[in-house]
């Protein structure tokens, strides 16, 4: 009898190999052109298997995007303690890692994330890192930090973005360009 951990490991294993292959042929193919039979032979699995995890080719690309989200998202809730200037940097040398780590899979998503719902999705996951730092002391100063948050996370994440799309620099000269922006964007609220 099969246990729940061996059915688990199947699962992913499974999800793993569609998205493998949904990225190998996006590399080639815009993803409202990919079939599903297409995709299901790239991923050695049949058509039945891959209706077993996906309804559509775009909820096993949606999904995708969630995974690398996520990554993302653990790297904030793992650095919950981004209170000071020294945090900063070894946060921004781990998203640095992620970043070449993923590189070409972020090149991807993004070449086909035309609503920007990425990009809104990771403002949405770094304000509330933003926000315990420096909520408290934009409001005493009068300041509107809603605007004052949402143009530096998009800031930093547009940089990335651009870097990513289309990388005229090398990823940690925009690194350190980003704490320094950062750090003078601190000393703004500090000062306020």
């Amino acid at each position: 009898m099969e246990t729940k951990t061996q059915t688990d490991r199947r699962t992913r294993k499974t999800k793993k190999s569609i998205q493998d292959a949904l990225l190998l042929l996006l590399k080639t193919k815009q993803l409202n052109q990919i079939t599903i039979t297409e995709l299901a032979s790239a991923a050695d699995i049949n058509r039945n298997t891959f209706y077993n995890h996906y309804a559509c080719v775009e909820d096993a690309f949606y999904e995708f995007q969630d995974i690398l989200i996520d990554n993302i998202t653990k790297l904030f809730e793992d650095n919950d303690k981004i209170s000071n200037r020294k945090q900063l940097r070894p946060f921004l040398q781990k998203l640095e890692m992620n970043i070449e780590e993923h590189i070409a899979e972020y090149r991807i998503i993004l070449q086909f994330d035309t609503t920007n719902n990425i990009e809104n999705r990771l403002i949405e996951v770094l304000t509330p890192y933003v926000s315990k730092k420096y909520g408290d002391k934009c409001r005493e100063n009068g300041l509107q930090y809603s605007y004052i948050a949402l143009f530096f996370e998009s800031g930093i994440i547009s940089c990335i973005k651009k870097w990513i799309t289309n990388p005229d620099i090398s990823l940690s000269i925009l690194m350190e360009n980003i704490l320094l922006c950062c750090n003078q964007a601190f000393d703004l609220i500090e000062k306020s």
